[in-house]
């Protein structure tokens, strides 16, 4: 083969594999275009049917939910339908009562119509047999003067003269037996009420003392009261205002002094230091300091307890001080504050008997004897001192 025929042939071949790849081109092209055709087919058909699905789900759902709507408003309806009828039957009901007021009140209104009338004919009736009486009065008036020959004014005098003498001799008669009565209730209430505060009052009789003694465990405290060359009783004495004897008698130590309260201090200050054991100057001081603290206390709680139960208000501070201060003084045997508290206590009573100021009778008769708290300190007799402190409070 020739050198041309060669490449004649070669272009022919070229040529036949351009057309046949075009062709095969062609056909894959055209088979691509086929399948893809039948992809779209199929999945148009899958959501054609996933959309019909999906619309009657959503058309099922629509429903069910239109049917709880209805229900839901059927039994709104149904609510609001029984609540219209309880309050048209309420209303029914207050119309009804209403109805049976109205005819109450319509009966009443009538009712005192017809007492009204009943009333205005009592009225005139009762009017007409005032002008009678008062014509009758005025006849009765004529005849009397006419028969008596007297005028009204003398008339009226000869009456109350008369009336006057026999109201007297009543008068005096009523009197003396009140005054009997009295006499008799006052003389039986008296002893009653004096038997009473003898049987709440009533102690053995004892002297009035100045001295108080207290017990020692051994002899051998004697010795530390005293203390060396007797500083310590020194100290005791000058703290308190009370003398101590120390002597022969076994067991007890003799506290003296006139003073009821300088006196309780110095009895409790010696049981303490007794009981303590420890005596010396400074600690005498230190334990009297605070017992006479302590019996101020007890004091004033005397005072203020008297005074609540006697109803006693508005005593000064001092008034109370000073009525503590009786429980611890005597004199002719009984206690001062006990003695002041029942009479007190039957003064009020006495003055309740009389209608007389109850309260007032009660505090004169706490306080009478006040001044007693303070005779052993200051000059003058025991009512000077009181009214003296009465005075001042």
């Amino acid at each position: 083969m020739s050198w041309g025929e060669t490449v004649l042939f070669s272009l022919v071949l070229i040529i036949v594999g351009f057309a046949a790849g075009f062709l095969a081109r062609y056909l894959y092209a055209k088979s691509k275009r086929k399948v893809a055709g039948k992809i779209a087919e199929d999945i148009l058909e899958q959501a054609k049917g996933e959309a019909e699905e999906y619309l009657r789900q959503a058309e099922i759902k629509a429903k069910a939910e239109l049917l709880a709507a209805r229900e839901t408003l059927e039994n709104d309806t149904k609510n609001e339908r029984n609540e219209l009828k309880q309050q048209e039957k309420r209303l029914l009901k207050r119309e009804d009562n209403l109805d049976r007021k109205s005819e109450t009140l319509e009966e009443k209104e009538s009712q005192i119509r017809a007492a009204e009338e009943r009333l205005e004919g009592r009225i005139r009736e009762l009017e007409a047999k005032s002008g009678e009486l008062d014509a009758l009065a005025a006849e009765q008036r004529t005849r009397l003067h006419q028969i008596s020959g007297l005028s009204p004014e003398e008339a009226k005098k000869e009456v109350l003269a008369s009336t006057t003498e026999a109201l007297d001799y009543e008068i005096a008669i009523m009197t003396e037996r009140a005054e009997a009565r009295a006499k008799e209730m006052a003389e039986e209430m008296a002893r009653k009420y004096i038997s009473t505060a003898i049987n709440r009052l009533a102690v053995d009789y004892t002297t009035e003392h100045v001295v108080s003694t207290v017990e020692l465990p051994t002899d051998d405290m004697k010795g530390r009261i005293i203390g060396r060359e007797g500083r310590n009783i020194r100290a005791f004495e000058n703290s308190t205002g009370v003398d101590v004897i120390v002597d022969d008698t076994p067991g007890v130590v003799v506290l003296s002094g006139f003073e009821p309260i300088r006196r309780e201090i110095a009895v409790r200050s010696m049981k303490k230091l007794v009981a303590d054991g420890r005596i010396h100057p400074s600690r005498i001081e230190e334990v009297v300091q605070k017992t006479r603290d302590e019996v101020e206390k007890v004091v004033e709680d005397i005072g203020k307890a008297v005074a609540l139960e006697l109803d006693v208000r508005g005593l000064k501070p001092r008034e109370i001080m000073l009525l503590g201060r009786l429980k611890f003084r005597t004199s002719y045997g009984q206690n001062v504050l006990d003695h002041s508290r029942e009479v007190g206590f039957l003064a009020g009573i006495i003055a309740a008997e009389l209608g007389m100021d109850e309260h007032l009778a009660r505090r004169c008769g706490l306080l009478h004897d006040i001044g007693k708290a303070v005779d052993h300190e200051e000059e003058g007799t025991h009512p000077e001192l009181g009214g003296e402190i009465g005075r001042r409070c």
